[in-house]
């Protein structure tokens, strides 16, 4: 692949991950581990007000420290572990 198609591509497929994860988070989080609408709706939301704050801060340490494929690689897992997490989760706030 093309060095600059490199990042558009992983861009492309992170925005697929994310966009799969959601809806499949909702709907495990209400069948399997009982939660309401109102508290999925509150991590969801949390979710995004924390990517969104540091996004920007993000970017910046990725472009100092040059090493791209290695932030990467620690974003993906800190998703992963985030995601796992909430496997054993019954409440959130309770």
């Amino acid at each position: 692949m093309n060095a600059s198609y490199a990042l558009p591509a992983v861009n492309f497929f992170m925005a697929d991950v994310g966009g799969g994860l959601g809806p499949y988070l909702s709907t495990w989080l209400a069948e399997v581990a009982g939660w309401d609408p109102p508290r999925i709706g509150w991590v969801i939301a949390a979710g995004s007000v924390t990517g969104a704050l540091f996004a920007g801060p993000a970017g910046s340490v990725v472009d100092r420290l040059g090493r791209p494929r290695l932030m990467l690689a620690i974003a993906c897992c800190a998703i992963m572990a985030g995601t796992l997490t909430l496997l054993p989760a019954r409440a959130f706030g309770s």
